[in-house]
C-alpha cells in the first residue's frame, strides 16, 4: 500500500489522539522501510521523540513521524509515560542517558554492584565499544556480501 494512503487512513486516529503514542528510549533508532532489522531506514528517531503507532506486527510498530511512515522495533520504544521525580517528590535534573539506562533497569547503583562482583571486567573496553559507530550502509553491505539473508 502506498505511504500516502497509510497516512490518509491513519489521519483520523492521529487527529483524535486515538493512536498509541510511543516514546523512544534509546539514543537513536532507525525508522525502517519494513519490519526487519536489515531493512533500509526512511528516517531516524531520537531519545525522547514521540511517535504515533498505527499498526503492529511481531515485535515491530508501524509509526508515523512527521511525513515519514515506517517501522521501529519494540525494544527501542515504550508506551508508558515517563515522569522524573526524586524519592521525596522533588523534580531533579536527569540526563537523557540516565533516562535510557533507568528505562532498561540499569543505574549507578546497579553498575557499582556489578563492578564489585566482577572486579576483573574490562570496563574501559566496554566504554570504547560503546563509542564505536558503523554506518547503516556498511552494515547492509556486510549483510549482502556475507549472504546473511533478510536484507532488502
Amino acid at each position: 500500500m502506498k505511504r500516502w494512503l497509510w497516512i490518509f487512513l491513519a489521519a483520523p486516529a492521529l487527529a483524535t489522539g486515538d493512536a498509541p503514542v510511543l516514546t523512544v528510549l534509546v539514543r537513536e533508532t532507525p525508522i525502517r522501510k519494513s519490519p526487519q532489522f536489515y531493512a533500509a531506514s526512511v528516517a531516524t528517531a531520537r531519545l525522547g521523540d514521540k511517535l504515533a503507532s498505527i499498526d503492529g506486527q511481531a515485535g515491530w510498530f508501524r509509526v508515523v513521524s512527521g511525513s515519514k511512515t515506517g517501522w521501529v522495533h519494540q525494544s527501542a520504544v515504550t508506551q508508558r509515560k515517563v515522569k522524573l521525580t526524586a524519592s521525596g517528590g522533588e523534580s531533579s535534573e536527569t540526563t537523557a542517558d540516565e533516562v535510557t539506562l533507568a528505562g532498561k533497569g540499569f543505574n549507578e547503583s546497579v553498575e557499582g554492584s556489578y563492578r564489585q562482583k566482577h572486579p576483573k571486567s574490562n570496563f574501559a573496553a566496554v566504554e570504547s565499544l560503546l563509542q564505536t559507530s558503523v554506518s547503516e550502509k556498511d552494515v547492509l553491505r556486510f549483510v549482502h556480501e556475507g549472504a546473511l539473508g533478510g536484507a532488502e
